[in-house]
């Protein structure tokens, strides 16, 4: 199926009463699926991915363990690279559901966790550079690094450059962000000058 097993098609869809009949029967809720060069992880990453709480929280219920990572190896054959899903928390705040990554929280998911095991993108970075600002604050405020970065050492300060959003921008540098750091060789400042992004240059002139 194209989401790789029937429990992980259940929690895609948000059928809880389905997920709960398949963990009934025994249904390991800490199962990694893959399928050729696709990598759905765990049932838990699929219901952060989609933000779906209440299944999220029946899987932790059971055991679902919340800071799992993908185990498996990477796979290369030729150009095309092995696609991964990130631990639980990436997953929901790359994929904006602020509920599921309070809930995540609560369950004492680490904020530093990385993506796969050689990949670092935590889940701050994926936040800011997919623009959700209210997850980037509520991160923020619990102890995020504001200097966390990508696998290819982006910081996230200049992730929210590209992505042009003043607020996260701000946020990152009241939170501690390096005003000094660089991508590539290039500052921030640069590349929010080079972006027209005005507004982002007055933030970070202030």
């Amino acid at each position: 199926g194209s989401h790789g097993e029937p429990i992980q098609a259940a929690v895609a869809l948000g059928r809880r009463d389905v997920v709960e009949f398949f963990l009934d029967k025994e249904v390991d809720p800490n199962m990694m699926v893959w399928q050729t060069y696709t990598a759905y992880g765990t049932p838990l990453m699929t219901a952060s991915a989609h933000g779906q709480t209440e299944i999220i929280e029946l899987l932790l219920e059971r055991g679902a363990e919340v800071n799992a990572i993908w185990s498996m190896p990477r796979l290369h054959l030729g150009r095309w690279r092995f696609n991964a899903i990130g631990p639980a928390l990436e997953e929901a705040s790359g994929n904006g559901h602020p509920e599921t990554v309070k809930l995540l929280l609560s369950y004492g998911t680490d904020l530093s966790f990385p993506l796969r095991g050689e990949d670092f993108r935590f889940a701050l970075w994926r936040a800011v550079a997919e623009g959700h600002e209210e997850i980037v604050r509520l991160l923020l405020n619990i102890g995020a690094d504001p200097n966390s970065s990508d696998e290819t050492q982006m910081p996230a300060l200049y992730a929210a450059i590209i992505v042009g959003s003043e607020k996260i921008v701000q946020l990152l540098l009241d939170a501690g962000a390096d005003i000094h750091a660089r991508f590539r060789g290039e500052s921030a400042l640069s590349a929010a000058a080079a972006g027209n992004h005005l507004e982002v240059v007055e933030s970070i002139l202030d």
